[in-house]
């Protein structure tokens, strides 16, 4: 199997961190970190995994996060294409479960593919499934999703991804080349817990301006009956059937 250097921007996930390490754990060859002022134990326990090439540990919290996060991933991205040999690079959060057939990238390879985007689906507390994750596989926790779902560029050939810092909380690299969609995306942000839901909610109000208006009409609205956009939630087997309509956002 081709190997593939993971990058990951990290703060304050240590509960996440065993789980998440243990995921990436089996299709990774090496990680690469930016933790960005955790004061918890994340920046030990990325370190203490023997996979962990370097951890870039920032010592300021900036409230304001609106082009933080482009440059902390786009630090993090030009450090692993300087130092690593591995020509393919995964960029993953805490709270998301990829799943992908990764014996297919020696035929992407081949075909002069320069970046995968994967098909990311965001899981939802509801009235009947709201328990808050302690620990064990994330994949587990949560019965149904919003049958939206956005285009997220996951895997990318690292010498055709750049980020652009005028972007905006820009989450994934451009990408020069051929790119395909292809795999899915279990996204958890939204499901932790009902305590969670409310911190994010916060967290989004203060740290991106931009987005504040947005993220103020869910305050209190942790659990979901429907969607963040008023459609009918599916499970995981319905979404990846085929015969449910899924919509792209």
């Amino acid at each position: 199997m081709i190997p593939i250097t993971i990058i990951s921007r990290i703060r304050n996930e240590s509960l996440l961190l065993p789980d998440f390490l243990n995921h990436i754990d089996k299709f990774g060859s090496e990680f690469w970190f930016f933790d960005d002022a955790s004061t918890d134990e994340s920046y030990d326990i990325l370190n203490s995994h023997p996979k962990t090439k370097c951890v870039i540990r920032n010592n300021f919290h900036n409230i304001n996060q609106t082009f933080v996060q482009t440059a902390q991933r786009h630090l993090l991205l030009e450090l692993a294409k300087k130092n690593t040999k591995n020509d393919w690079i995964m960029l993953i959060e805490p709270d998301e479960k990829v799943e992908f057939d990764f014996n297919k990238l020696e035929e992407y390879d081949r075909q002069n593919v320069s970046g995968i985007f994967f098909k990311l689906f965001d899981s939802y507390i509801t009235s009947e499934d709201q328990k808050p994750y302690k620990k064990g596989d994330l994949s587990k926790l949560r019965k149904y999703f919003g049958p939206e779902y956005r285009e997220i560029c996951f895997l990318f050939k690292k010498d055709k991804a750049k980020f652009d810092l005028t972007m905006p909380a820009c989450r994934q690299p451009n990408i020069e080349g051929n790119t395909i969609v292809d795999g899915f995306v279990k996204h958890y942000g939204k499901s932790l817990s009902i305590d969670h839901w409310n911190e994010t909610v916060e967290y989004y109000i203060r740290s991106v301006p931009m987005l504040a208006e947005k993220w103020m009409q869910r305050r209190g609205k942790a659990i979901h009956e429907k969607s963040d956009f008023g459609r009918e939630l599916l499970t995981w087997d319905q979404i990846t059937s085929g015969e449910h309509p899924i919509v792209k956002i």
